[in-house]
Order: structure tokens, then sequence, then C-alpha cells
């Protein structure tokens, strides 16, 4: 076989190799070429010292992007004020998580890591907390919004999560503008109920009354 030939066949695999078809929840590496792995805890072993969470977007798996400093401040903020409502007594009925990975149960598969999550204490099963990715979507999430979020990203996300049905709220915080909004289930999309863009306003949102929260201590 001449030399040509052989460097033509090669280019041939290359480019079929190039287009072949997606498949089902696969791995991506950081070089952008799709690997063999099918899973979020095959993709967890193959990148033990990555502390990033696992997601698995439209059927291909891959480690969701590093945020910056105010966006883990506005989750630490965030998920604090929830868990001391628990603590309190005012929240009895949540269960909270932040940053795990969730399997949202679609078609293709997807499997996000929403930045805080909130569980109804009757669907909450203690051993999820060992469980990579919680099996069941949450009842309310959070969303915080970093510069690399598209429009496109962000309404992606939102149809992801009123697909999965449990879901009965969200709450985005975006702190470029800075602002945050409640949407609460609709019967086709999300229903924007509550928007929150003066920093020492006292406010409490569904579905957690009781819990007084302001923009200026979330953003701190």
């Amino acid at each position: 076989m001449t030399d040509w030939v052989a460097k033509a066949q090669r280019r041939v695999r290359a480019l079929e190799q190039r287009t072949a078809p997606r498949s089902r929840g696969r791995l991506e590496t950081p070089m952008g070429v799709p690997a063999t792995k099918q899973t979020i805890s095959d993709a967890r072993r193959r990148y033990l010292d990555d502390p990033r969470p696992m997601e698995i977007r439209h059927g291909i798996a891959r480690a969701a992007p590093r945020p910056m400093p105010e966006h883990n401040n506005t989750l630490h903020e965030l998920f604090s004020a929830l868990k001391g409502g628990v603590r309190s007594g005012t929240l009895t009925g949540w269960v909270f998580v932040a940053d795990s990975d969730i399997d949202f149960q679609l078609d293709p598969e997807e499997v996000r890591a929403p930045d805080v999550a909130g569980y109804r204490r009757e669907r909450w099963m203690p051993e999820w907390r060992r469980t990579v990715p919680i099996p069941q979507p949450p009842n309310w999430l959070c969303e915080i919004w970093s510069p690399g979020n598209s429009q496109q990203d962000r309404e992606d996300l939102m149809r992801v999560y009123h697909d999965a049905s449990t879901v009965e709220y969200v709450w985005t915080i975006d702190p470029a503008l800075p602002a945050l909004k409640v949407f609460r289930r609709g019967p086709t999309t999300w229903r924007r109920e509550l928007v929150i863009d003066a920093l020492d306003v006292v406010f409490e949102a569904q579905p957690f009354p009781g819990v007084a929260l302001t923009l200026d201590a979330l953003l701190e």
C-alpha cells in the first residue's frame, strides 16, 4: 500500500470519528474528545482529583465549570440561611443539599448540579447523602448565574427543571444585576412570582415563609 493511500484512509477514519453520533451519557475529556465512560460514577472514578460536580447535559457527561469566588460566597450564604431555618424549627419539613449531582430522570439522561436544592422531608431518603447522583429531583432549587452562563444556557436549564415534575419552585440569583427572581411551576412554563433587586429590602419568598433574607447579605 502506498503512503498516500494509507494517509487518505487515516484521514477518512479521523473524519468518521469526528462526525459519528454522540452516545448517551458519555464523558467529554478536557480536550473535547469524547471518552467511553457512560455514567457519573465512571466520570468521578476517572477524575478523582477534580472537585467539580459532574453533570450529564443532553446525554454528554462533563465536569461543571468552576465557579467564581462571589458565586461560592452567595451559595454559602443562602445554604447557611436555609440550614438556619431548619435548626430553628422554621423549615423542619425540608432537607437541603448544596452543589450535589442530581438525576433529573429525563431521556436523554440529565444529571445536573444545582447550586442549592431542597427536598420535602417526606421524599428524602437518608442514604441519598451517600449516593451519587441523588436519584430523585428536588422540590425546590436555586441557580446562581455566572458571567459564563449564556441566555441560551439559562433557558435550557429552566426547561430541564420544568420537565422534572417534582420541582415546584426555582430561584435564580444574578450577582451582576444584582437580582433574585422566584419562579413557580405553571402548566407549560415557569411563572415569575417575585423579583428582588434592592439590596437592603428584607423579604420572604415561597416556598420558605418565615425565613427573612436580604440580597445584600446573600451577595456578601
